[in-house]
């Protein structure tokens, strides 16, 4: 597990359910007390994973067959040897791209938190399992992404360098790059810790099985942050248009246009140099529609995903975790505030 800075528990109402609400139960939870707001909080933690469950059987490729060990991931290597050549690119072209690092640094968190991924396998932890193939298949697509966006800078033949077009929005389709955002803060900032040692300390598959789950103050916090998360790459890649080998592709063709334009700067006679131009017009042209098409389907995929959670986010009021809570205690199910 990662230990990171501490903060201070805000109590707030999950913003999911203050934008859903009226304006006047906006303004009526904005004076709840503790207490209330932590009911409230904890109905939407469980309608919010019921979410995340009703969308699980994602394509994830053969991420979950490493059950937590991100070095048995086979596509690790090449979105490492990616991640080294852009930051190559980027400071040759003197720009600072912040992206790297933070897909460098989510993986580090992985790697260290690989005691927890492979005891939430092992003990068939169904939250700490989709947020392990979730964030890693995240891991891929923000790299291959960032490929897509940045290929302009590729040497091309005769050391020409390529600008870049603007065919396209870089700031579009990167959902996995934002969440991985959001994943390396809350592992900095001990969220993350505190979620996922709530679950595993309670042992549940879940936040909605039989049976009332205690819950304390600062966990309540933390899933109410992590939880949307896992719940948004899920949204993410559940209708994604784009499968993991189309990411991979992306690696591939960019990692061998790079190699050819090493080749070419240490070729020495006028025949090799020829040879060597003539396999990089041959892969410019399949990197471009490579790129061209992926980062069509990212932007698409976009718009798609944020009209569902939209409409799906409609459902959070604050009547609905009312009835949640009515209903919990009437069971004897859900979460409660210890």
């Amino acid at each position: 597990m990662i230990v990171g800075n501490r903060t201070p528990v805000v109590v707030q109402v999950n913003p999911i359910v203050m934008e859903a609400s009226s304006p006047q139960d906006r303004k009526y939870m904005r004076t709840m007390s503790k207490e209330d707001i932590h009911q409230i909080n904890g109905a939407s933690i469980q309608r919010l994973y019921q979410t995340v469950l009703d969308k699980k059987n994602c394509d994830f490729g053969d991420i979950p067959t490493s059950k937590g060990d991100l070095s048995k991931v086979k596509y690790l290597t090449s979105t490492k040897e990616c991640l080294k050549v852009l930051k190559e690119l980027m400071t040759m072209n003197g720009i600072q791209e912040p992206g790297i690092a933070e897909i460098e640094t989510a993986i580090g968190n992985v790697e260290r938190m690989q005691p927890t991924f492979e005891y939430g396998f092992k003990t068939n932890q169904e939250y700490i399992i989709i947020l392990y193939n979730t964030t890693v298949m995240a891991i891929v697509d923000a790299t291959s992404m960032m490929c897509t966006a940045y290929m302009d800078y590729l040497v091309g033949p005769d050391q020409e360098r390529f600008s870049p077009s603007n065919r396209f929005d870089k700031g579009r389709g990167m959902v996995a790059l934002e969440c991985l955002k959001q994943f390396n803060q809350y592992c900095k900032n001990g969220k993350m810790d505190d979620a996922l040692d709530y679950v595993i300390r309670e042992q549940k598959s879940g936040f909605i099985g039989t049976g009332a789950i205690a819950v304390t103050v600062g966990a309540i916090a933390a899933l109410v942050a992590v939880v949307p998360l896992t719940r948004q790459l899920i949204y993410w890649y559940y209708r994604n248009k784009i499968s993991i080998s189309e990411y991979l592709e992306m690696q591939a063709q960019f990692l061998e246009m790079h190699k050819l334009a090493v080749e070419n700067s240490k070729a020495r006679s006028s025949s090799e140099k020829r040879a060597i131009i003539k396999k990089q017009e041959r892969v410019i042209l399949k990197l471009h529609k490579a790129a061209d098409k992926l980062s069509i389907k990212a932007s698409d995929q976009e718009d798609f995903m944020k009209k569902e959670m939209k409409k799906d986010n409609s459902l959070f009021t604050l009547s609905q975790m009312e009835k949640q809570i009515s209903d919990n205690k009437l069971n004897g199910v859900g979460i409660q505030i210890v």
